[in-house]
């Protein structure tokens, strides 16, 4: 009988990481990974055939002896529940922040690198050299007809990575924990109970959603794989 995989059985963890692959750092998952629950993921090597649709030929058809292989890029998203553990887990070495005093959160000038594993069930997956592109986090109050959990809040990575994909990994026989507990139950809109303050003004709102970008910058040079990725704004 053939395998499939539902996804049940899926786990994923990140290895921070001060430096790329690119200068001959390795990650290494272990027990000291990061492992975090999530709801979905779509990180994928993403390719392109270019040259097909140029030139005039007198014909419809397109020329499939002059297509060529693009740039390569590796991204995706992660999205998960946005948890206390969560945000101390991934605020200062995946998203770039500093958390000074506590409970409040700066951004930082560099955009940490980090590599990511996942067990798809039927394969590991791992991605190395990754940066977070943008976070977005997001809740509302549920309405009549609504389907779903909208009230949890909801917090999803856009992830670009300076490296190929790789197949041939292995799980880390000593993986990282994951005990949930009740001091890490998701946040929920109706935590904001006294309103969200903007600009110094608290405000009665319905929905939320708080997104921030680094607008990285892909950079390929000679080469098909995206070498170096570079935050501009």
């Amino acid at each position: 009988m053939a395998t499939h995989s539902q996804g049940t059985f899926g786990k994923l963890i990140i290895e921070p990481s001060d430096t790329p692959a690119a200068t001959g750092h390795t990650y290494v998952f272990d027990s000291s990974s990061i492992r975090i629950e999530f709801l979905y993921e779509d990180i994928a090597l993403r390719r392109r055939i270019i040259g097909k649709r140029r030139g005039i030929r007198g014909t419809l058809s397109r020329n499939a002896a002059r297509g060529r292989e693009g740039m390569r890029m590796v991204r995706g998203r992660i999205v998960t529940y946005l948890t206390p553990d969560v945000v101390d887990l991934l605020a200062d070495d995946v998203w770039g922040m500093s958390e000074s005093p506590s409970g409040t959160f700066s951004l930082n000038e560099t955009v940490p690198y980090f590599g990511i594993m996942i067990d798809r069930e039927t394969g590991i997956f791992q991605y190395d050299d990754c940066k977070v592109d943008y976070i977005s986090i997001a809740a509302r109050t549920p309405q009549p007809g609504d389907r779903g959990e909208p009230e949890l809040v909801t917090l999803t990575m856009g992830i670009i990575c300076a490296a190929a994909e790789a197949t041939a990994g292995s799980w880390p026989s000593s993986e990282p924990g994951f005990i949930p507990t009740a001091s890490d139950a998701p946040y929920t809109i109706f935590d904001t109970d006294t309103g969200v303050t903007l600009f110094g003004e608290v405000r009665a709102t319905e929905e939320i959603r708080l997104t921030w970008r680094n607008f990285l910058a892909a950079k390929a040079v000679n080469s098909l794989n995206v070498h170096s990725l570079r935050p501009t704004d």
